[in-house]
């Protein structure tokens, strides 16, 4: 990886402040709505990034952070169709 001198930042901030400063001025309209039109793409882009970050949070936090889901809870006491079911009795069972 290349690193930068501190010359050669200072150098590099230096030049582009000389083209920023030696730049003519543009005389140019603004309309009103177009503040609006910026707003309401930066809100949208923090929404989206907001519900993508929503979404795939579990595979952000084990790809970044290591952490690993626990397995969901399972409830022993209520059997929720997990066990068999009983065959049907015929008449000659109930009758008895």
């Amino acid at each position: 990886m290349h690193h930068r001198s501190l010359a050669q930042k200072c150098f590099f901030c230096g030049l582009l402040g000389l083209i920023a400063m030696g730049s003519t001025p543009v005389f140019a309209y603004v309309e009103p709505g177009a503040g609006n039109l910026l707003l309401q793409l930066l809100f949208g882009g923090l929404a989206g990034i907001g519900l993508l970050v929503k979404l795939y949070w579990r595979h952000i936090a084990t790809s970044f952070f290591g952490w690993k889901p626990s397995p969901p809870e399972t409830n022993n006491d209520d059997n929720h169709g997990d066990t068999p079911a009983q065959p049907l009795q015929d008449d000659s069972d109930l009758a008895s």
